[in-house]
């Protein structure tokens, strides 16, 4: 069982093992249309895949980051906000920080950024 959006890491690692699989799709991710013309307020974004970039450009062709704090979790979804041409603020995991939550923490003490 896998998303629709995958790497096949596991199917191949099967397939390399002889190990008969049949792959399915037990979600699928979509991007969710934004009434147009809805406002972006928000302080943050925070991306788990490259498909939530896509996602944003497609809601938002026209965005701007400005002082919006852009954060990803994966390397790949890294790369993708910074071929996206935005400034990537946050990112996870790495050493310090496992995870994005550990990651945004950090960065809140770190910048003294009260949280409300």
């Amino acid at each position: 069982a896998v998303a629709d959006v995958n790497k096949d890491n596991f199917v191949s690692l099967l397939e390399e093992n002889k190990i008969t699989c049949a792959k399915a799709a037990f979600y699928k991710t979509v991007s969710n249309d934004i009434a147009q013309g809805a406002a972006f307020d928000y302080d943050m974004v925070v991306f788990f895949s490259p498909e939530g970039i896509k996602s944003l450009k497609k809601n938002y062709p026209e965005f701007e980051q400005g002082e919006v704090l852009i954060a990803a979790l994966g390397a790949k979804t890294a790369k993708a906000v910074e071929e996206a041409g935005w400034r990537l603020d946050i990112s996870a995991p790495n050493p310090q920080t496992p995870s994005i939550t550990a990651a945004i923490d950090l960065f809140f003490k770190e910048n003294k950024v009260n949280k409300k």
